[in-house]
């Protein structure tokens, strides 16, 4: 994509949005896996790229309250906008199709190899049924991933399995620009308590990674990430530039044994490997032995292939397991032999979640952020 009439702030960012395709796709191939096997499903490791959607997250919507320094009123209208319509679609068509869905994954010829990951799915399903209206007015709101389980079972994950992390985001933005008011009038003691609160509220019964200050960390290091990197050009860093330059590489690779310590830090790992590319974007460039690795990265998150698919990654994470078990159900009549339906399920679920999400973002998407603009600017001028 030529950044020809894009400003070089937005220019250094675009990795960004290759990120997020692969991210995304990372997250498809990991729900597939699952369908397999359990200990495939596992070794995917595809939670750590919600973390990385998370921390980005973090770092964008950082981005945006300071460069667009706009009211609560017109930013809450853009971010429901955005989520909000696409969201909307792929939950009705997952709530009226449950019994569907139900059936496709009963008919899954690799179900003895994933057991608990399958049963859980249709105790999902069962939830969601007998529960119908609670879980669509939870979901409604987009504050499902906030109702405790001992309330309304399952909230955060019953229709759309991957909209637990939608709800985090919504919470997030719901909060985040309170704490950045008082961060910009340095009043440090609201602040203070402010996060206090967030972090006594998740210590709450009930309430897992979908709840806001449970994932608060996450938020955290994108936030912090965004902070450091806006003052990359500090005068008071430039006597440090080139030890920084030197020491930025060798950090980022340091960063690769945090997996192995916990896997639940894959995600902290990839970020800090784009994070790095972002530094060096901005000037911290020195000559490494890591540099090429460094530009294969960057390249990865720059080729057009992967910008495309960030297009429409919000789509691809939504849509992908509706697809899947739709196809699942259309497959069981078949009974179709265990290599057969692993191959037809492979490549109709990434042909069929490409496909809805290109429509979705040219049909639903865009029109929703167009629309949240206009209602943004309407908002302004009242």
């Amino acid at each position: 994509m030529s950044t020809a009439n894009v400003s070089p702030t937005i220019s250094r960012l675009q990795p960004l949005e290759g990120l997020r395709g692969l991210m995304a796709w990372w997250v498809v191939v990991g729900h597939l896996l699952f369908l397999f096997s359990e200990r495939l499903g596992t070794l995917s490791a595809n939670g750590a790229a919600v973390q990385v959607f998370i921390i980005l997250s973090g770092f964008v919507i950082s981005h945006l309250l300071h460069s667009k320094q706009e009211a609560y009123g017109p930013f809450i209208v853009r971010r429901w906008w955005r989520l909000f319509p696409a969201f909307a679609v792929v939950l009705v068509l997952a709530a009226v199709t449950l019994a569907w869905q139900q059936t496709g994954l009963m008919s899954n010829p690799f179900a003895d190899a994933t057991a608990a990951k399958q049963q859980f799915r249709l105790e999902l399903l069962h939830t969601a049924q007998t529960a119908w209206w609670p879980h669509m007015l939870a979901h409604i709101t987009m504050l499902h991933g906030a109702v405790p389980t001992h309330v309304l079972p399952h909230a955060a994950y019953t229709f759309v399995g991957a909209a637990w992390s939608i709800s985090v985001e919504w919470q997030f933005y719901l909060v985040f620009p309170l704490f950045y008011w008082l961060f910009k009038r340095k009043a440090w003691g609201w602040l203070a308590l402010s996060l206090l609160v967030l972090v006594a509220l998740s210590a709450l019964p009930g309430l897992d990674g979908s709840f806001l200050p449970r994932a608060l960390p996450w938020f955290v290091v994108g936030i912090t990430s965004y902070a450091v990197w806006r003052n990359r050009e500090a005068a008071w860093l430039a006597p440090y530039k080139a030890l920084i330059s030197q020491a930025l590489p060798w950090l980022g690779l340091a960063g690769l044994v945090l997996p192995f310590i916990s896997i639940k830090l894959l995600g902290l790992t990839v970020w800090g490997l784009v994070w790095v590319v972002l530094m060096r974007q901005g000037g911290y460039s020195a000559a490494t032995p890591l540099a090429p690795f460094y530009r294969a990265l960057a390249w990865l998150m720059e080729h057009p292939y992967s910008q495309a698919l960030g297009k429409i990654s919000y789509s691809t994470y939504l849509v992908h397991m509706l697809i899947m078990y739709w196809l699942a159900a259309a497959l069981a009549p078949l009974a179709l032999p265990a290599g057969l339906w692993a191959v037809c399920i492979t490549l109709g679920t990434m042909l069929g979640t490409l496909a809805a999400a290109v429509l979705m973002y040219k049909y639903i998407e865009a029109p929703g952020i167009a629309a949240g603009t206009a209602w943004a600017k309407y908002g302004e001028r009242r």
